[in-house]
């Protein structure tokens, strides 16, 4: 949803606030979802990706809903970051202006140390589910990318890579 706002050039009349409204009334807390406790990080971060590209009220609202939730969203047991599928903190704040960095910083900072501790020889990050090999190849290089960008984000990468990040 998140997304009709980005592209709101691409979207029709009312639309967006019609299905931002329908969500708004909808929207589920990590209490009342349908997803599995473990799988609701994905649509938090959906309405998340919502709550940055919308406006007022609408962003308050999403906001306030997550924070009240983060510390159950996020998975805190760092034994767990590398292997499980799970919400590593750092997804919920990519940068230090996110707007959940604040409530949850210190497990962001030691989810985003535990990367570079754990990352490959061979220099990608570790996934945390599982998938073919052919798949594996491509994940791999999304998620070393996504990673690069947080740790740059976060500032603890050199500065080479300001003009690559860019």
């Amino acid at each position: 949803m998140g997304y009709l706002y980005e592209y709101s050039e691409l979207v029709p009349g009312d639309f967006q606030r019609e299905v931002t409204e329908n969500a708004i009334a909808k929207m589920s807390s990590i209490h009342t979802s349908d997803e599995p406790r473990q799988f609701y990080f994905l649509e938090a971060l959906s309405l998340l990706r919502l709550a940055i590209r919308t406006e007022e009220p609408y962003q308050s609202i999403i906001l306030n809903q997550l924070e009240k939730d983060i510390d159950e969203i996020i998975e805190t047991d760092s034994d767990k970051w590398a292997t499980t599928y799970c919400a590593k903190p750092f997804f919920f704040a990519h940068s230090p202006e996110s707007p959940l960095y604040l409530p949850i910083k210190e497990f962001v900072i030691s989810s985003l140390e535990n990367e570079i501790k754990t990352q490959a020889e061979d220099g990608h990050f570790i996934l945390n589910w599982n998938c073919d090999e052919e798949s594996a190849k491509v994940w791999k290089s999304i998620w070393t990318m996504d990673v690069l960008k947080v740790l740059y984000h976060h500032g603890m990468i050199e500065k080479e890579w300001e003009e690559k990040m860019n």
